[in-house]
């Protein structure tokens, strides 16, 4: 939109100035992204050494900001902001110092750096109201709830999007105005700029950039499209008798949400389609993804994979393989165990995993630091294995 505003009202009809402007603004995502992770994570941890303490990087089951967040979400902000700025300033003002220019675009990245915080700790508001829009539409995934959107901070990127650009356009109108402009290039005064040795190397490596990141992205995004509209297609149609009915069990009654040797069941989740229907849920020391979060300490993962008869054994692969007896790291999996008088698969992946199958159920057990033998006995009470 900036560059149409200069193209449609400044009267620079520059087609070369809109491609740089667009490719500059698509490599200042990518890159401010890439900097907030390496220089963010970074301060964190010095943080942590000088203060004796662990920074919470999650937004938990509520969307709320962490403290561990605000610094790699400053460096962000500011690095698009900057890269923005100074390609604004580059490509559209008449000073042709990198110097200066990079002087008037700095201090107001730092504008940048709070909008990227600001934006982020909306996310349970504003991010939710866009995503509820989003869903209402069939535009994202299916099986995704407000409870996903959450937790894979997909809310927290909606709201920090949609604030800092609002606000990085403000930045940009008061930027300009204190700039003169290039619109005036006719003026003898001001010498036409011709292709110098710095733009094209600027060029060439947002070229590549753009390359890596974001052509290699574009076959799955445009499956997905399809995908989607697909899914949109489909719910608009009328009903067909001969689809088979959605098996909607809750997870509560698949999965054992009770305390297991000491931890207890996180929120639950299924996932329901036509054909097979996934449950799943962490057991951790607090029972709460809010309390020192559980992907790092001590915790246990659930999966319950149900599905059609004849299925399970085939999905698994047991047709096609036979399971070795000894470790074997040219196979899937690594040998076959007798648990509590069960035979089941087991393997490092590579934390302790266990596999097996009950009837048309397929069981995976994760153990992350945590002794298997409780979690074992009690999901093989619930679900002997037919191995």
């Amino acid at each position: 939109m900036v560059a149409v505003y200069f193209f449609a009202y400044e009267g620079i009809h520059s087609i070369k100035k809109v491609i740089g402007l667009v490719a500059a603004s698509t490599f200042a995502y990518y890159f401010s992204i890439l900097g907030g992770i390496l220089l963010g994570t970074e301060v964190d941890g010095a943080a942590n050494i000088a203060l004796g303490v662990n920074l919470d990087y999650s937004s938990g089951s509520s969307g709320e900001l962490g403290a561990g967040m605000l610094a790699p979400l400053f460096i962000a902000g500011v690095i698009g902001a900057f890269v923005l700025l100074l390609a604004v300033l580059r490509l559209y003002s008449a000073e042709t110092s990198w110097r200066r220019i990079s002087g008037r675009a700095l201090p107001w990245s730092l504008v940048g750096g709070f909008l990227a915080i600001l934006g982020w700790g909306t996310g349970p508001s504003l991010g939710m109201a866009v995503w509820s829009a989003l869903k209402s539409h069939q535009l994202v995934m299916p099986n995704a709830d407000a409870q996903y959107a959450t937790l894979s901070q997909t809310s927290n990127h909606y709201a920090a999007d949609i604030v800092w650009q609002i606000g990085m356009s403000i930045v940009l109108g008061i930027v300009i105005s204190e700039s003169r402009t290039v619109a005036t290039a006719h003026i003898p005064s001001i010498p036409r700029r011709g292709l110098r040795p710095s733009n094209g190397f600027l060029l060439a490596v947002i070229s590549l950039s753009l390359g890596y990141f974001v052509l290699a992205s574009l076959p799955d995004d445009y499956q997905q499209m399809l995908w989607r509209r697909a899914h949109r297609q489909e719910l608009a149609a009328e009903p067909k008798s001969n689809i088979p009915k959605m098996n909607t069990t809750p997870a509560e009654t698949m999965l054992i949400v009770a305390k297991i040797d000491g931890y207890l069941p996180e929120p639950t989740r299924a996932e329901h389609s036509t054909t097979d229907q996934v449950y799943t849920v962490r057991y951790s020391v607090s029972g709460n993804p809010d309390v020192c979060p559980s992907c790092v300490g001590p915790h246990v993962d659930a999966i319950v994979h149900d599905w059609p008869s004849g299925w399970a054994r085939s999905e698994l692969g047991l047709e096609e393989r036979r399971t070795p007896k000894v470790p074997d790291e040219e196979s899937n999996w690594a040998e076959e165990r007798t648990e509590f008088g069960n035979r089941v698969l087991f393997r490092r992946n590579p934390d302790p995993q266990y596999v097996w199958i009950s009837n048309n159920v397929v069981v995976t057990l994760t153990f992350y630091s945590v002794a298997p033998e409780g979690f074992l006995r009690k999901y093989l009470e619930r679900y002997p294995s037919t191995l």
